[in-house]
């Protein structure tokens, strides 16, 4: 058992050791020794600051440069290679206004594109809404052993990549045109009689013939182009989507059209409905919890249909545009892995499934728009480019696809 003695001891010692440090401790760190080491340190550290500020701001100086040198050489390769296209852009309404959806619609413009910007305001096209489902199905009716996902997802398409004539006609007498309208026609005046039209008989799915002889009226063309539409209709005027498109910039630079395929784009676009669509970007996502984004599963259907349809040769390209390609649409083949025709894109901060989504379903997929590679990989996907999935994302085959080797962006679409 210890003493008091000892504990005496104990304590003296400590104490005693404590004052010698303290005293060896002041008599070092006030010698040259440490005083100039401690300078020499300060010296190297400020010297390395300022070395890394100057190569930071030569960085920067380098990367502003080369950012407008990239997007000077962008926008001269982009300029019209989506010439005669019409591409679909799916975005949600959280995102509608969002600066990647404007800065896509900015470069689809550029490349000579026709944008139809389709915004979906209900989860998957609205058919997870029992009362909608039900006047849908009236519409659409389910395919036996098919999801009914992919069963409207394969009517849209073929609504939207309908390419033929809308109307046949009969030529009008020289002076029967009017002034204002020309070969557009005149605008169609009653939305609302097309609203109502369309609510009284919702379950029609039928089409309207014209014989041919007959003097079309502004009616009939009405008709004609409402009975193309049933299901787009049907979500546009239920307020499951919103489209914006207009043809009027296609007619205008491209001013000889039959005159039949003048008047259906013209009553198309007033009527906000796609036409021809042989292509497609798709950025529609939904919440699927706090904290994660899900694919919308009927926009990603109707994706894969169009990029399936598009390798099997079954997209339309209107025939009147041959006469500004110098390559004869059909001579080419496309070669294996190219893309052409589908892009998802995330433009969403919050976890995605998208790049599995594009993995899984063989499509290309671009992960950053923040950038002007972003908007390259975008539309060098649509004219040929190695389909992948590019961006930073840790499944990218790259940060940018190379330059696709088609030179025109074109693509045998069928007639």
């Amino acid at each position: 058992m210890y003493n008091f003695r000892y504990h005496l001891v104990t304590i003296v010692s400590i104490f005693a050791s404590l004052l010698v440090g303290l005293l060896l401790g002041a008599a070092i760190a006030g010698s040259d020794i440490v005083r100039n080491t401690s300078n020499e340190m300060l010296d190297s550290l400020l010297a390395r600051f300022d070395d890394l500020t100057a190569r930071n701001a030569s960085l920067r100086g380098r990367l502003t440069s080369e950012s407008a040198l990239a997007q000077g050489l962008f926008e001269d390769w982009a300029d019209g290679r989506l010439e005669g296209r019409t591409i679909v852009l799916l975005v949600s309404e959280a995102n509608a206004s969002s600066s990647y959806v404007q800065e896509i619609r900015e470069v689809l413009d550029h490349s000579g594109a026709t944008t139809v910007k389709i915004t979906v305001k209900e989860p998957s096209f609205g058919i997870r809404n029992p009362a909608l489902l039900e006047r849908m199905q009236r519409i659409v009716a389910p395919v036996v052993g098919q999801r009914y996902e992919d069963t409207i997802a394969k009517r849209l398409v073929d609504e939207w990549t309908y390419v033929y004539p809308l109307i046949e006609y009969k030529p009008q007498e020289p002076g029967d045109e009017d002034e204002e309208s020309g070969i557009f026609g005149s605008p169609i005046e009653n939305e609302n009689q097309e609203a109502s039209t369309l609510e009284d008989g919702d379950d029609d799915d039928s089409e309207q013939g014209v014989n041919s002889n007959q003097i079309i009226s502004q009616i009939d063309l009405e008709q004609q182009v409402q009975s193309h539409y049933p299901l787009t209709r049907f979500m546009l005027f239920n307020g499951i989507i919103s489209i914006e498109v207009d043809y009027r910039s296609l007619l205008e630079s491209h001013p000889a059209p039959p005159r039949e395929q003048g008047l259906a784009l013209h009553y198309v676009s007033t009527a906000q409905m796609p036409y021809g669509v042989n292509g497609i970007i798709n950025t529609l996502t939904f919440p699927s919890t706090s904290d994660n984004v899900a694919v919308d599963p009927v926009g990603l259907q109707i994706t894969s249909e169009i990029e399936q349809r598009g390798l099997g040769r079954l997209l339309p390209y209107p025939t009147w545009l041959k006469a500004d390609i110098k390559t004869l649409v059909g001579t080419k083949t496309v070669a294996d892995g190219a893309s052409y025709y589908a892009v998802l894109v995330n433009i969403d901060s919050a976890k995605s499934n998208m790049v599995s989504n594009a993995l899984n379903r063989g499509i290309s997929c671009v992960t950053m728009l923040a950038d002007v590679s972003g908007g390259y990989s975008v539309i060098a996907l649509l004219t040929g480019a190695q389909g992948g999935v590019y961006g930073q994302d840790r499944s990218s085959t790259d940060q940018f696809p190379l330059l696709p080797t088609d030179p025109t962006g074109l693509i045998p679409f069928a007639q």
